[in-house]
């Protein structure tokens, strides 16, 4: 007959329990901390893709696509937020007799706060959804998501170009609200 005593096999237990749980901690930390290599080093080859004099062109047409394009939009936002400011502004300010700051409080209240604001806004639905659209198409034609080969990278059909010309445009595009 076995005797087994009953402080053993407690200890038993607990061992084989906290090795169970330091497994899957450590093997959900080993993939957190894979996945966040591999982005650093996506965002690397990125970064140095970008300055390639292949690159000038397709910013040069990005920037365009994305600025020129969209300052007719944010305009035209800009003019008619700054109508309905100064419509709401203007009764206010007729109840304190002070229709004399009307402009400067529009002119205030749009650069400092709205400005930004919906010019970001503008962008992002104008340019942002155009991309998002052209990386749409390239998925379902299989241009990306297909296994590598040789010197395939995961960055050959990245946006580069895109994200460096809204770095510059999304100022000078403010400028212009």
């Amino acid at each position: 007959m076995l005797c087994v005593n009953m402080s053993e096999m407690g200890s038993m237990v607990r061992d084989s329990f906290s090795l169970r749980l330091f497994h899957g901690l450590g093997k959900k930390t080993m993939h957190v901390v894979n996945n966040l290599g591999a982005a650093a080093v996506f965002l690397t080859l990125s970064f140095l893709k970008i300055f390639r004099p292949k690159q000038t062109r397709e910013i040069i047409h990005q920037i365009f696509f994305i600025g020129a394009r969209s300052s007719n939009i944010v305009m035209l936002v800009g003019l008619f937020t700054g109508m309905v400011l100064g419509l709401q502004l203007f009764y206010t300010l007729t109840k304190f007799g002070s229709e004399g700051v009307l402009g400067s409080v529009v002119a205030l209240s749009l650069i400092r706060e709205l400005g930004p604001v919906l010019t970001a806004i503008m962008i992002t639905a104008r340019a942002g959804s155009a991309m998002t659209a052209e990386i749409g198409i390239l998925r379902i034609s299989e241009q990306i998501g297909r296994p590598l080969y040789h010197e395939d990278r995961p960055s050959a059909v990245s946006r580069q170009p895109a994200y460096c010309s809204l770095d510059h445009q999304f100022p000078l595009t403010y400028g212009l609200f």
